[in-house]
């Protein structure tokens, strides 16, 4: 009876040991994902750690953060604030009934430039590749910035190296800034957190590669690139979407509710002449229980459609949907369908009133006979602008609009111009082709599509 004790003992003492390393191991990719480097730490080339002791309340909820080991001001307020984000169930996890624990924040910066007196330069070499080796430095750019966040505020110069200088060339980059579309919360989301969305671009007429930079209403940066990874975040400031390249035709996605927990991971991989084809490695529920573990499993996840949600149920077999698949609204099923290694054979998709059955879970909206025809009936249309000849302006007007359920088009929106006449042609043409697509469909029923067509003006 004695070894029968001794063995629960151990049994439970491993789990509790693989718990908490679980626990650790959620929380420092939520970390690692989630941390910002500040702007002025950034020029400064910070490398270090900064040290968080959490000490829980009485009702084993955080309630108190503070600075064990020091880095500098910037950076402790900011491992403070992610502190804060952390998920309280892996917190938990971690801590097994203790009331404290210390975590690390790390601090290494991947982004090289200089900075002096408000101005930032970028580096390339002669591939247009960003470089700090100064023995490979061809190109330039400079631009002023907000020195709290690093967000441009001016326009850009480029220089080329002469003669062992940087000689100004006659190319520049104009700051402008869109307001797009609100960001509409999702699942797990404060409804309040509905807010517009700002992008910080550079009209240039150079061919070196211009950032671009989005963030939300409230300051919290919504996407960004580090090193070759992408990131994606809540208006809350935890991260959403960690995209990584692993090969040159496989990436990574590891996805997180926006409680902080995490909730899928696959891999995507593009096969030469071929759509590229999705595995599901891993899910979880927004409680952090596993679905899908090494492709396999019972997985459920929530879709979001015309501001709308619905949860849909299946299995996944080797990474790929198999067998029956639903989709349920407040207890009504929208749609049925059978998957076979990942392939739609068929489904039905119900409403209240019928039902539609459907090959293909979503069509593309599309110009009736084809973008080919498209392009021909903008080349018929367009009217070249008699002052934009003058003035010797040439270039790709870009125009986003919505195709709706009955092919007619609206929402139109510049996206870049090249002056106001080409501009306002261009969104003539395009609304005159209004009735002549096919909208896209989904799940067998024509839904709202957005299309964003360039639409050139070429000087003979």
């Amino acid at each position: 009876m004695k070894k029968y004790f001794i063995l629960i003992l151990i049994t439970f003492i491993i789990n509790q040991k693989a718990s908490a390393q679980g626990a650790i191991n959620k929380i420092q990719e939520f970390i690692d994902a989630t941390l910002q480097i500040p702007y002025m730490a950034k020029v400064a080339n910070v490398q270090g750690v900064v040290r968080v002791r959490i000490t829980m309340g009485q009702d084993n909820l955080p309630q108190k953060f503070e600075i064990k080991d020091s880095l500098r001001l910037d950076c402790n307020l900011e491992a403070i604030r992610v502190a804060k984000l952390l998920n309280i169930q892996n917190l938990q996890e971690l801590l097994a009934g203790k009331k404290r624990a210390v975590i690390e924040f790390p601090f290494n910066n991947t982004e090289f430039f200089s900075f002096k007196e408000g101005i930032q330069t970028n580096y390339f070499d002669e591939t247009k590749k960003p470089t700090l080796e100064v023995e490979k430095v061809k190109f330039a750019e400079a631009f002023p910035v907000d020195t709290l966040t690093g967000i441009p505020n001016g326009n850009k110069g480029y220089f080329k190296l002469e003669k062992g200088t940087l000689k100004a060339k006659n190319e520049y980059g104009i700051l402008r800034i869109d307001s797009l579309e609100k960001y509409k919360p999702e699942f797990l989301e404060n409804p309040a957190d509905s807010m517009k969305i700002y992008k910080f671009n550079f009209l240039t007429n150079s061919d070196i590669e211009s950032s671009k930079y989005y963030y939300y209403a409230n300051g919290q940066i919504k996407v960004k690139n580090r090193g070759d990874d992408f990131l994606k975040y809540y208006p809350n400031g935890r991260i959403n979407s960690l995209f990584q390249k692993l090969e040159a035709t496989k990436e990574k996605t590891t996805e997180w509710f926006a409680n902080g927990q995490k909730s899928r991971v696959y891999l995507k991989t593009q096969i030469s002449g071929k759509p590229s084809e999705t595995t599901l490695i891993s899910s979880w529920n927004f409680e952090g229980k596993p679905l899908v573990v090494d492709g396999e499993g019972l997985d459920e996840y929530f879709e979001f459609q015309n501001d709308t949600s619905f949860i849909n149920r299946g299995n996944y077999k080797n990474g790929k949907k198999e067998g029956l698949w639903i989709g349920e609204k407040e207890g009504f099923v929208i749609y049925k369908e059978i998957h076979k290694q990942g392939e739609l054979i068929k489904g039905t998709s119900f409403s209240k009133i019928d039902s539609v059955n459907y090959t293909e879970d979503e069509i593309q909206a599309e110009f009736k006979d084809g973008m080919r025809s498209m392009y021909k009936f903008l080349g018929v249309n367009i009217k070249y602008p008699v002052e934009a000849q003058k003035n010797y302006i040439e270039g790709k007007v870009f125009m986003q609009f919505v195709v709706c359920t009955d092919g007619t088009i609206c929402d139109f929106k510049l996206l870049k111009g090249i002056g106001k006449e080409c501009d306002e042609e261009a969104s003539r043409v395009l609304k005159l082709s209004s009735g002549n697509w096919t909208p896209g469909m989904h799940r067998g029923r024509p839904v709202r599509s957005r299309f964003t067509v360039p639409v050139s003006f070429v000087l003979e």
